[in-house]
């Protein structure tokens, strides 16, 4: 694949930014329905290519090379086998690396979705307890697991840096064997789970992404950066991010949206919770939280 090719096919790319249950595969799903989208869901071992022994708060100076060559080529190949013209690409620990993804894509431009922090960090929670064992399962939409989807995208080096961690996923081990990092790694996180439990280490999974994508995303032109929230998305809300994508609204995107999306009414899971979660969850969040309100007014 010459570099003509791959530059052709990542010309239109958009990526899905947010942290982890904040609604990113919901806005990517919309943005997949258009006919020539080609949607590649969380390649997370492929943004890692070269840096596999680091946390995924990478920055522009953990890019060689090597390293943007083969992400950008197999990111292309990926959008050239499907006869695609838009790359759509949502991975949540893309939230912490938004600097590094836009000098590996500078074509790209950046939607980053927040949701209610309450809500996202005890969805979050729940998946750590729940869903570790999901590289067995199909993404939805997906006809392949994840399992076969990490196993397309690794290049043969990264191999010994992941068998474990699948090996654990999808062996039934008990549960004291199977104890793997779930969600973006930032620095020390399964210390940090050990130090403060599974609803604190979650809370601040939600932080760290909020907080880095809003940050790094302050930086750029306002063509290259969009920042929504999943309460806030109706069919104006579709229509502001569909023109800062470039994307035109088809019939597809139509009928999959109304037929498909249900509106987020903030605060569903902050309702239920224990006056014990809201206390821990408000240690980690409640100041990013406060900063997010008041960066809405301005």
């Amino acid at each position: 694949m010459t570099d003509q090719q791959i530059d052709n096919a990542l010309k239109n790319s958009i990526i899905v930014i947010g942290a982890p249950r904040s609604g990113t595969s919901v806005l990517a799903r919309i943005l997949e329905a258009h006919p020539a989208s080609v949607h590649i869901k969380e390649p997370r071992t492929l943004w890692k290519f070269g840096n596999d022994r680091k946390s995924d708060c990478l920055s522009p100076s953990d890019i060689t090379p090597q390293i943007k060559k083969h992400i950008r080529k197999k990111l292309a190949s990926w959008v050239l086998a499907e006869q695609g013209s838009i790359l759509v690409e949502k991975t949540p620990s893309n939230a912490l690396r938004l600097e590094f993804c836009k000098e590996i894509i500078p074509e790209a431009k950046f939607i980053h979705i927040i949701r209610n922090g309450y809500d996202s960090s005890l969805s979050i929670r729940d998946y750590w307890n729940n869903f570790r064992s999901g590289i067995i399962y199909n993404r939805t939409g997906s006809k392949t697991t994840v399992l076969q989807q990490r196993l397309k995208e690794l290049s043969y080096n990264q191999v010994p840096f992941y068998v474990s961690e699948f090996l654990k996923r999808a062996l039934p081990l008990p549960a004291r064997l199977k104890e793997v990092p779930w969600g973006p790694r930032f620095p020390g996180l399964m210390a940090t789970k050990k130090a403060i439990g599974t609803l604190g280490v979650a809370s601040l999974q939600w932080r760290y992404c909020v907080e880095c994508a809003c940050h790094a995303g302050d930086q750029l032109p306002d063509d290259k950066y969009l920042e929504v929230r999943l309460e806030d998305l109706d069919e104006d809300m579709l229509d502001q991010i569909l023109k800062f994508a470039g994307i035109s609204k088809t019939n597809e995107i139509k009928t999959y949206f109304h037929e498909n999306y249900r509106s987020v009414r903030e605060g569903q899971r902050y309702q239920s919770a224990t006056q014990e979660e809201l206390k821990e969850m408000n240690k980690w969040i409640a100041p990013t939280i406060d900063w997010l309100n008041k960066r809405r007014t301005k």
